[in-house]
Formats: C-alpha cells, sequence, structure tokens
C-alpha cells in the first residue's frame, strides 16, 4: 500500500501498519543512518541560543519523524529526548510537550497536525498614544523618563522607544532674563542703530562692526564642589578638603575679543591677539572683590594700552567697548581715564549693552525677532562653509519689510518717561 504523505500532516495508518523500529542506546550513534552527521548536528546544537525561540514547522516535523522512528511500544526509550534535546538545541520540556501532543494524536487517532495554531498577528495590541495625549502631561512631571510614564500609566520602557522613534525629544532648559515692555522697546531701538542708511535700491545692511570691541568677565571655582579622575583599579582616591563652602576661592577671568581685520586684498591686519606672552602662561594676582576702582585699574593698564600696541595705524581709530551695565563697570571717567583713551588719536568709548540683554554681546541679524522675549533660536547660516567656499558675505542685508513692522510696532507704543527711567535703573546685568 502506497502511503501519500502531506507536507504538514502524518497519516495515523501507516504508523500502525509499519512493524516497530529497535533504538540503539548508545549515546555516541542513535541511528546508523545518521551516524556521519552527529557530529555536525552536535556541533549545531551547542550552537544555538539557549533564549526561547519559535520552532518552525520544518523543525517540529523533523521532531515528529524521529519520535515515530524511535518509538517502541507506545513509549521512547531511556535517554531519547536528551540527546534529541542536544541534537536540536532546545530544552527537553520543549521535546517532552511535542512527544506529548504525539502520543494525544495517536490515542486518539487523530493526524499529528504540526502546524502553529497562532492565525495571523499574534500578542498584545500595541497601545497607540496620540501626541495630544503626551502634552496632556503637565511639565513639571515630564522631567525624567520614569515620572513622565507613570503619568501617562505606561512603562519607561514604552516611552523610551516613543524618544527612539522621534515621538519625543529632549531638551535642557535654563532661565533667560525676564523683559518688560521697556527691554524690548530698546532692544528694536538698539537693533535699528545698528543699520546703515537704506538705500534706494536694494536691503539696508548691518554695520561691520570693525571697531567694536567686546568685554566680559567670568568667575570660576577653583576648587569645584565634584571633580571627576581617571584612576587606575589600585590608585588611591584623592583627597580633597576646604575650609568652608560658603567662602570658596575663586579666579575672575577678563576676556576681550574683536573682529579680525583684512585689508581690500584679503591680508589679516590684526587679529585681536595678545603676543606679550606665550599661549597658555597665566599671570594672575591675588585680589579680595573686584570693585570700580579693580576695573577701572585693569583698564587703563592692560585693556587700552593693548589696543595702542597692537591697533593697525591704517584703522580708524574710533573705537567702542561693550561690556553690560553691572556696578562695577560704571567706572569713574576722570581726566586720566580720558587721557587714556584719547592718547595717540585715539577716540575710546565705552558702551553699556542693554539691560537684561547678555545675548548682545554679539549682534545677528535674528535680532529683530526678539521683540517677543528671549525665547528665540537665532537661524544657522552655516559661516564656516559659507567661508570655505568663498560665499560668506561681507555684510548681513536685513530686509526692508523687517524694518518697516519694527518701526511700524515702535509708533504703536506709548511708554512714560518716568517708567521707562524706573525700570532701567532696577535692572543690572550679572558680570558672570
Amino acid at each position: 500500500m502506497e502511503a501519500h504523505f502531506d507536507q504538514d500532516f502524518f497519516n495515523i495508518d501507516q504508523l500502525l501498519n509499519e512493524g516497530p523500529f529497535e533504538y540503539s542506546t548508545d549515546d555516541d550513534n542513535m541511528d546508523d543512518e545518521t551516524t556521519g552527521d552527529s557530529s555536525e548536528e552536535e556541533q549545531h546544537a551547542k550552537a544555538q541560543p539557549t533564549s526561547r525561540k519559535q520552532l518552525t514547522v520544518q523543525q517540529k516535523r523533523q521532531m515528529v519523524d524521529d519520535y515515530l522512528l524511535h518509538m517502541h511500544g507506545g513509549e521512547l526509550p531511556r535517554g531519547c529526548l536528551s540527546q534529541m534535546a542536544r541534537k536540536y538545541g532546545i530544552h527537553r520540556s520543549t521535546l517532552l510537550r511535542v512527544w506529548q501532543f504525539v502520543k494525544q494524536s495517536i490515542a486518539q487517532g487523530n493526524v499529528i497536525d504540526v502546524r502553529s495554531k497562532k492565525l495571523g498577528k499574534t500578542g498584545p495590541k500595541p497601545r497607540l498614544i496620540t501626541d495630544e495625549y503626551l502634552q496632556l502631561v503637565p511639565l513639571y512631571k515630564r522631567t525624567t523618563e520614569r515620572s513622565y510614564a507613570a503619568a501617562l500609566k505606561v512603562s519607561h520602557g514604552y516611552l523610551h522607544n516613543l524618544k527612539k522613534k522621534g515621538r519625543l525629544r529632549t531638551h535642557t532648559s535654563a532661565n533667560h532674563p525676564a523683559l518688560t515692555s521697556n527691554h524690548k522697546v530698546v532692544r528694536l531701538k538698539w537693533a535699528l542703530a545698528h543699520i546703515h542708511p537704506i538705500p534706494a535700491v536694494g536691503d539696508p545692511t548691518f554695520i561691520d562692526m570693525q571697531q567694536v570691541i567686546h568685554i566680559d568677565e567670568k568667575w570660576f571655582y577653583m576648587n569645584p564642589e565634584t571633580r571627576r579622575f581617571y584612576l587606575l583599579p589600585k590608585e588611591e582616591n584623592p583627597y580633597r578638603c576646604q575650609l568652608s563652602k560658603r567662602y570658596k576661592i575663586k579666579a575672575m577671568f577678563m576676556g576681550m575679543i574683536g573682529k579680525p581685520l583684512y585689508d581690500i586684498r584679503g591680508n589679516m591686519l590684526h587679529d585681536v591677539k595678545s603676543k606679550n606672552r606665550d599661549a597658555g602662561v597665566m599671570e594672575t594676582k591675588a585680589v579680595q572683590s573686584v570693585t570700580k576702582k579693580k576695573i577701572r585699574l585693569m583698564l587703563m593698564t592692560n585693556i587700552i594700552p593693548a589696543l595702542h600696541r597692537q591697533w593697525h595705524p591704517s584703522l580708524s581709530k574710533d573705537i567702542y567697548i561693550q561690556w553690560d551695565n553691572a556696578k562695577p563697570h560704571q567706572i569713574l571717567r576722570d581726566d586720566d581715564f580720558i587721557a587714556a583713551c584719547t592718547t595717540n588719536g585715539f577716540n575710546i568709548q565705552m558702551v553699556f549693552q542693554l539691560a537684561q540683554s547678555p545675548d548682545l554681546n554679539v549682534l545677528d541679524l535674528g535680532l529683530f525677532k526678539r521683540k517677543k522675549g528671549n525665547n528665540f533660536n537665532p537661524p544657522h547660516m552655516g559661516k564656516k562653509r559659507l567661508d570655505n567656499l568663498g560665499l560668506l558675505p561681507e555684510f548681513l542685508e536685513v530686509e526692508r519689510g523687517l524694518i518697516q513692522q519694527a518701526v511700524e510696532h515702535l509708533n504703536t507704543l506709548f511708554i512714560p518717561t518716568n517708567q521707562q527711567n524706573a525700570d532701567y535703573m532696577k535692572t543690572e546685568v550679572d558680570a558672570d
């Protein structure tokens, strides 16, 4: 009787018509016909991962073949399941579960169906969260993944997956100086004052600010609270101590920066760098406190003489030093100070930048759009790329319509004079 086997079924009639099979209990040889492949199968079994995996229909069919070949009297010989587990690289309990299914199918006279009973997509349905639902959580609960996930009633792993898919992003927020209506008006006037007169044809441009020098100070703690070191495994941990956490040793650096100046042929005339000492050599002096007298002395003995020495003779000697309006910067401008600023034909003037506006150290086209506040990111124009291509403009153009909007906005405002002066005197910019 010729029996026809389907790809996924085994007929019970053929199993009953065939005789019993003999099984060799030798662990090194399971069947004479598969002796040559036993070593390769063992190596394949060892290479299989120990994690749980889904068996294919082909693997299950091969398991059932082995069961039917070695079954005798409705049972398997001793050690058969263990050796088959090593052969297929799966756990013995998985083979036992398949063997029990085979025995049950034979006892009930059913065909041995090894196909998976999972139809279509299996598992829990994915949970869909809309952007509106993500924004319902207040910001103070969106500081960490766990707090955000707890508010949404999802796992933090699910929230992390949303971040990987681009549904969420992290942002480090910093406090910005608060701007009043008076501050915004003064900022617009400041921006308009740094624009060339509007030409008859074309858009106006910003002034090049070639003669503007920016000055600022910065505090640095010499011995911060925490510091990271790279040590060897057996190296002793460094011991750091200080007398008081309230009075820490600090160092103040005064930085001065200007634009490198070039002639018509592109030759550098002035790079605004000091040649007094080698790079990296620091000159420190112990100062109990930084006062107006200390700032004035620094200007008269270091900054102003450095400008006299390094300023190129072919350049205009009308120089503007811009800094913030901190109290130590409100120095005494007596005859000695005026004489130092006007020596050798120079005309050095001190200019205060606007209150609550530390970003005005570098003026940019996005300055006009800051009338809404400090929450604005200047557009990136790719200056380095344009410079490499030789396309970097010398002057930044301003749209006529943008200037017209700024002027119309200023014409619609009315600010009392006494209120403007009172608000300006109450606001200052920190020196650091």
